[in-house]
């Protein structure tokens, strides 16, 4: 263990695995609350907005489900841009093919935002994080093998970097966490800062 808690709660809004994985990892405890919120609603102004935004409307639909008084509270939205375009999570196998398609051979952007509230204070913070991720050229027998798997199902970009999908990883720049579902390192030194968490 790297991290420990201080007296103060930590609440999780998000229904990612890897989220939660992260932050046991580096022996942090805290309460997962499964996050509500879309983005369909959200005027696009470029992939960091709107990875931004959402961060920020899964806080304030959550806590209308879960109102939290004291603590502190941790929402998270990754997704997946080509270019300026924001690439949707797939919602079938066709989808992820199609996907997967258009980003094999090529670099790709990752944005993770994510957000932080002390609801006690009133402060905020909303932090976003670019990774560069490229893909290996692709045979389309390899991407129907991989989305047979399922793991591309609900996943930003169709593909998930630590599980099987990382074959297809040719290079990345910036944060690997990132990638995956939350930037650690720059969300640790965020809680370092508010004396959320201490080094043990």
């Amino acid at each position: 263990m790297i991290y420990q808690n201080t007296d103060l709660p930590i609440y999780l809004f998000s229904g990612s695995p890897r989220r939660r994985e992260l932050l046991e990892n580096v022996g942090l405890t805290f309460t997962v609350v499964k996050s509500f919120g879309e983005g369909s609603e959200i005027k696009y102004r470029s992939p960091r907005y709107y990875a931004e935004t959402l961060s920020e409307i899964k806080l304030l639909e959550t806590l209308k489900r879960h109102p939290v008084q004291e603590g502190l509270i941790i929402t998270a939205d990754t997704i997946v841009a080509l270019k300026k375009k924001v690439i949707e999570k797939p919602r079938s196998k066709e989808e992820s093919i199609k996907i997967l398609k258009m980003l094999e051979g090529k670099w790709h952007s990752v944005f993770t935002a994510y957000c932080i509230y002390l609801p006690h204070k009133g402060d905020k913070i909303i932090r976003s994080v670019r990774s560069y991720v490229k893909f290996k050229p692709l045979k389309l027998r390899e991407i129907i093998n991989y989305v047979n798997t399922g793991e591309s199902m609900d996943k930003a970009g169709a593909y998930a970097i630590q599980g099987m999908g990382g074959f297809m990883i040719e290079k990345i720049e910036g944060s690997f966490t990132n990638v995956i579902g939350l930037p650690l390192s720059d969300l640790i030194r965020d809680l370092l800062k508010l004396k959320v968490i201490k080094i043990r």
